[in-house]
């Protein structure tokens, strides 16, 4: 995701290239110093295209993350696999494992929402979908310690 667009600055004029993560922090103009207000040429501009198997298999697992989790939510109850043995939670201790289900199923659906939002921040859907997989794991490595173990 190296792209380089030019950007015309709204102060002053002057054209800028600039990355879109330079965009997302807020770069500044060349010329005036002042920060640059991202509009993007439409001409150099083009939107993410992810394919369509890509979307329906991140879309289907949403949904059967969200299942999942309003299924725990429900019986209060979530048996979840770790490491050659099932890990059972009930009652109080499945909100860490339905936390790590629910972020989970936000980054799959941060990848579908990404391919009809047109746009200009493949940055912020890139953040977002990253930093919920990582805090997903995080959490779900952390609850292993809340629930119990079954035979």
């Amino acid at each position: 995701m190296d792209r380089v667009h030019e950007i015309t600055c709204k102060n002053c004029g002057s054209q800028n290239r600039a990355t879109p993560l330079e965009l997302s922090s807020n770069g500044n103009c060349y010329s005036c110093k002042k920060p640059l207000t991202w509009t993007v040429n439409p001409d150099s501009y083009v939107p993410n295209e992810i394919p369509l198997k890509k979307r329906i298999k991140a879309g289907a697992c949403a949904l059967f993350l969200m299942a999942l989790s309003v299924d725990a939510i429900y019986s209060q109850r979530l048996v979840i696999p770790h490491a050659r043995r099932r890990v059972e939670y009930i009652g109080f201790e499945t909100i860490i494992p339905i936390l790590a289900i629910l972020l989970a199923a936000i980054g799959s659906l941060a990848i579908v929402i990404d391919h009809y939002d047109r746009r200009f921040n493949e940055a912020t859907y890139e953040a977002i979908i990253g930093r919920s997989f990582l805090l997903s794991f995080f959490l779900y490595l952390i609850s292993v310690f809340f629930g119990h173990e079954m035979a």
